[in-house]
């Protein structure tokens, strides 16, 4: 049951305990007061640092750590230097030409455009030219689309499809998908006297 402060006799009380914890303190501080004037007094003897050394300390911590960083980094860099590929556009009497922005079609994929439309046409010949990864079709990067996969093949880190994929989840899914007969609770119909009326 808390106390009632409002009460004389309470107040009293607390009072007085307040003042003999008070004193309690004062007298421990005057038993021990020769004990820690001496423990507050700073006997460090001065070594000498000066305020560059100080602004130096932290960085020499993290320096192996900044190596070690370094390694890493060298061993997953590129192993090959990227090749945008051959100088175009400057012709051998050096007159500047507009330089193409497409590599040349290879012949295979070129002559499927000539054949018949079941193996041949504009439509299989799309299909086969979208299949190439934009490296083996562009000298450069052209979009911003093109950066996140451009040259990937020259990485040294090695590059596996997603370990969870959307194919795994429709196979869960798809045996609970398509028509099915309504659930049992669906077939328990309470009879609304406002309904029948």
């Amino acid at each position: 049951m808390p106390l009632d402060f409002t009460k004389p006799g309470i107040i009293k009380f607390l009072k007085e305990k307040y003042e003999h914890e008070k004193d309690q303190r004062v007298g421990w501080f005057l038993a021990n007061k020769e004990k820690l004037i001496r423990e507050a007094t700073i006997t460090d003897k001065n070594k000498g640092y000066s305020a560059e050394d100080i602004r130096r300390a932290p960085l020499e911590i993290f320096m192996p750590v900044l190596s070690g960083l370094y390694k890493v980094s060298a061993e997953n860099r590129r192993k090959k230097v990227p090749v945008d590929g051959p100088v175009i556009g400057i012709a051998k009497d050096r007159s500047i030409t507009p330089s193409p922005l497409m590599k040349p079609v290879e012949p295979s994929v070129s002559s499927i455009l000539y054949e018949q439309p079941p193996k041949g046409g504009r439509r299989q010949y799309l299909n086969a030219r979208k299949r190439k990864i934009p490296d083996e079709k562009y000298y450069f990067c052209e979009t911003s689309a093109n950066d996140i996969g451009w040259q990937w093949k020259e990485s040294a880190l090695p590059r596996r499809p997603p370990k969870y994929g959307r194919h795994e989840i429709i196979l869960h899914e798809a045996p609970r998908s398509g028509p099915q007969p309504d659930p049992k609770h669906y077939m328990q119909l309470i009879p609304d006297e406002k309904c029948l009326k």
